[in-house]
């Protein structure tokens, strides 16, 4: 900003009162964790005039001005605040006749000024003592994993910088706990107030640290020390669309894990506790590229991990200025590895004292560069084929080891540049870990015990036992806000892929509440009576299924999103509508073998985004796999499947009522089944307006599913080879955004059936016609022509003639078409004439048919038409 002031406050007239300590005035302005940054004022930056003014934890930065603050006949409290690089040209705060009281202040930078502290009534400066560092910014930082967890958890999706800063000198202990997900673009976690190394903020312990999922983009860890992670410190599991930066942070001490940094979309093995060690055969090729990821100015060091320390599944990676030292990889790579076709870009990095089995720095299966300015020295594979240098294999084979190149690294010293902000003068020291074993969580393990601990409302994350099933009550549980800024965790404790089973009972949770945020993870909700999840919450509130199963409920629906009044008993499809529902997130989750009355999944007014989850076995259901009803309605659909189900509606997926939808063409349908009776449509079905389905008529448009196959882990399938189906105008192609309803009228309907049934009858009366054409009159213009030879047939690949048919009888005609076998498409009909009689001749093409993907020719008329009297 720039102008006199930044902020002015001044009392005209003044109402002033007498205070047995100050004296005060009506006027008060309060300034609390603010930040003034890079302004430019030619007075003040806060300027006050009979007024009270209180800065608490307030950080001045880089600012140009003439003084700081400026009071006159007033009062001031400064506490907790900083001064950091303050261009002022005459002092940091201007006094005039006011009461001033000045606590816990740091000061940086700010040498320049006539006065580094306060004027006091007599122009007299009153220095000020700094504190030992910025209390403002240890006062604004996260110290525990569990605020750090939370807060991350409750981002909202907006264009905004996400920064989340970790104390200085910090330890967050991640044992026992669940990765933190990373889903909105823009976060940012750092180290203090610079994000540097060197203010040693530690991440230790748990499975998975931190998890990336989605499309965000603009992710950045900085200055961030990861340690003792079991798994992976960060698991890059982003789609192609997403990317992450790591700049200037510490990987160390990682032991057994299968990397430090992970890129990997697909299910990540479970770690063996005892016995074999797990390898890259162990990892599944996930369906689709990974995200792209930047290292720079970072260290791995002292890590034992499976892969390597940076392992690259499929995904897009570049590493600059970073330094690898004794690392053990032990089926791969002692620094980088790529596999399943990966990119990787190596530049200015250095690699010491690493092991691995396959190549001591770098391994490669797909596309590499690497500059000159890379060193490698002192590094060890197993065999000694590919020490310091990088491979580039050519063949996988395990038996007597990889085939390919090595590319020697020669550079003749290291590189690496130190990070561009503070580097790190010396590596952060790791607390060391007691040698007691540290308690197990304590997990829950029963149905009882949930319900209690939720509703004491101590706590807000609650982990399930997997080896117990919880048998649902007749009850559900609520799950509703308890205290501002509150929200909810159910997950199942144990390695990434467990599962919790909840099971039994009429319905498992109601949500409701205002502004609620609810997750559920590795969660299986199995045989309930009413609907599984009822999600009542209102448009404000957001509910997240990640690595879900729900299987044989027998209710409405599995999971019903309503945000309205509803009884004990109810009809799902006479609800009213009650205006915005809640935002529901499915991700990764799976649908079975459900008896459904209404749908699957119900969408009333809400949100529902369906990402990389499938549907299969799903019968008897009223409107298919998922419904959405109401204008306020919306569905998003990313790389799902629908395989296998039965409805007795129209579509997969059904909207009524001026519901949008957005899909990619990576979703997948195969056999599913609808009624023949309204419409062959069995994808996605948009209901016309106003019109409703009945057993003869269902008005509406239908759009087809995109992909040719189905890539999630359990549901593979592919798409039969089909010829191809020529748009008629009755299905539109495939989309992406909104569905646009398109009128149908009653009448449209009912000539549509009329075409249908004039349709059946004509084909029904030419077959008659035919069989009894043959039976009677099977060789006309037999008595002029003689008899072909019998003992000599037509070949498979010779056409016959009309003539030799009309010298066959039935039988004989009928074996020569078996063995003929193709496609016979009748031409027009003519007569032909000569001096003995008059035949009546049909024009006609037989066209070959193969086996496999249709044939080249399809379509064309064969080389020697049959033609039949």
């Amino acid at each position: 900003n720039k102008g006199a002031t930044v902020v002015s406050i001044v009392t005209e007239g003044g109402n002033r009162r007498m205070s047995s300590r100050n004296l005060e005035y009506e006027n008060l302005l309060t300034l609390k964790n603010c930040n003034f940054e890079e302004n430019s004022a030619s007075d003040a930056i806060i300027k006050g005039s009979e007024s009270s003014i209180v800065l608490d934890s307030v950080i001045f930065e880089r600012n140009t001005m003439e003084n700081v603050v400026d009071i006159s006949n007033g009062f001031l409290f400064l506490v907790d605040s900083c001064f950091i690089d303050s261009g002022t040209t005459s002092t940091l705060i201007n006094n005039k006749n006011s009461g001033v009281i000045i606590d816990d202040i740091f000061l940086s930078g700010s040498d320049n000024s006539e006065c580094v502290g306060y004027l006091d009534d007599n122009g007299g400066c009153n220095s000020l003592t700094s504190a030992s560092s910025c209390i403002a910014e240890k006062k604004r930082c996260i110290s525990r994993w569990i605020d750090l967890a939370i807060a991350m958890r409750t981002i909202s999706a907006d264009d905004e910088e996400h920064i989340f800063t970790v104390c200085p000198n910090a330890v967050l202990d991640a044992s026992n706990s669940g990765p933190i997900v990373i889903n909105e673009s823009k976060t940012v976690l750092r180290c203090g107030g610079n994000g540097a190394s060197d203010g040693n903020c530690v991440v230790k312990g748990g499975d998975i640290q931190f998890k990336i999922e989605g499309s965000p983009k603009d992710v950045l860890f900085s200055g961030i020390t990861f340690a003792e992670a079991s798994v992976a410190a960060i698991n890059a599991a982003g789609d192609r669309a997403s990317q992450a930066s790591v700049v200037d942070c510490i990987f160390r001490d990682i032991k057994g894990a299968h990397a430090a940094l992970l890129i990997y979309g697909g299910k990540v093995p479970l770690i063996q506790r005892t016995g074999r060690r797990l390898s890259i055969e162990d990892f599944t090729e996930a369906y689709e590229r990974s995200m792209t990821v930047e290292v720079s100015y970072s260290l791995f060091s002292s890590n034992e991990v499976n892969l390597a320390p940076i392992a690259n599944l499929k995904g897009s990676l570049e590493v600059s200025s970073c330094k690898f030292n004794s690392n053990n990889g032990t089926t791969i790579a002692g620094g980088v590895m790529e596999w399943f076709s990966g990119s990787i870009s190596v530049k200015k990095s250095c690699f010491t004292s690493n092991y691995g089995t396959l190549a001591g720095s770098i391994y490669a299966n797909g596309d590499l560069a690497v500059e000159t300015e890379c060193f490698s020295e002192g590094n060890q594979n197993s065999d000694q084929r590919c020490n310091d240098g990088l491979f580039l294999a050519t063949a996988r084979e395990f038996d007597g080891g990889p085939t390919g190149l090595c590319v020697a690294i020669v550079n003749s010293e290291c590189g690496a540049k130190v990070a561009p902000a503070v580097p790190p003068t010396v590596a952060p020291t790791v607390p060391v870990r007691p040698t007691s074993v540290s308690p197990q969580i304590q997990c829950i393990q029963s149905w009882s015990a949930l319900n209690s601990s939720i509703s004491e409302g101590i706590q807000n994350t609650f982990t399930l036992c997997p080896d117990k099933d919880l048998l649902a009550g007749e009850d559900a549980i609520i799950l509703n806000r308890r205290t501002e800024g509150t929200d909810i965790a159910i997950e199942c404790y144990g390695e990434s892929g467990e599962t919790c089973l909840i099971k039994g009972g009429r319905r498992h949770f109601h949500i409701l509440g205002e502004g609620i945020q609810v997750l559920f993870r590795g969660i299986k909700f199995e045989d309930s009576k009413d609907v599984s999840i009822l999600a009542a919450g209102d448009g404000n509130s957001k509910l997240r299924f990640k690595d879900c199963e729900w299987t044989a409920n027998k209710g409405p629906a599995a999971v019903l999103i309503y945000n309205g009044i509803m009884g004990d008993e109810y009809d799902i499809e006479s609800l009213k509508y009650p205006g915005k529902s809640m935002s529901v997130n499915f991700d990764s989750c799976s649908f079975t073998n459900h008896t459904a009355t209404t749908g699957v999944v119900v969408n009333i007014g809400g949100t529902v985004i369906m990402t990389t989850s499938a549907f299969k076995s799903n019968q008897d259901t009223s409107i298919g796999c998922i419904q959405c009803v109401g204008e306020d309605s919306r569905l998003e659909l990313y790389d799902n499947c629908f395989i296998e189900n039965d409805s007795n509606k129209p579509g997969a997926v059904f909207l009524t009522d001026g519901a949008e939808m957005r899909v990619n063409d990576g979703n997948f349908g195969y056999d599913n089944k609808v009624p023949a009776t309204l419409t062959n449509c069995a994808d996605i079905f948009t209901l016309a307006p106003g019109e409703m389905c009945n057993a003869i008529t269902c008005p509406g448009t239908c759009s087809t599913f995109d992909a040719k196959g189905c890539g999630i882990s359990g549901f593979g399938y592919a798409a039969p080879s089909l010829a191809p189906i020529p748009d008629n105008g009755n299905i539109n192609s495939p989309f992406i955004g909104t569905i646009k309803l398109e009128e149908t009228s009653l009448f449209t309907s009912l000539f549509f059936l009329r075409n249908i049934c004039v349709a059946l009858l004509t084909v029904f009366f030419g077959i008659c016609a035919v069989f009894s054409c043959s039976k009677t009159y099977y060789g006309a213009g037999e008595k002029k022509e003689k008899k072909s030879d019998e003992s000599n047939p037509p070949s498979k690949t010779e056409s016959m003639s009309s003539r030799e048919a009309n010298g066959m009888n039935v039988k004989e005609q009928e074996v020569v078409k078996q063995k003929q076998g193709g496609l016979f498409r009748r031409g027009k009909r003519k007569t032909e004439s000569n001096d003995d009689e008059t035949n009546l001749v049909v024009d006609a093409e037989c066209v070959p048919i193969s086996k496999g993907e249709p044939s080249a020719a399809f379509g064309q008329v064969a080389e020697d038409p049959m033609e039949l009297s």
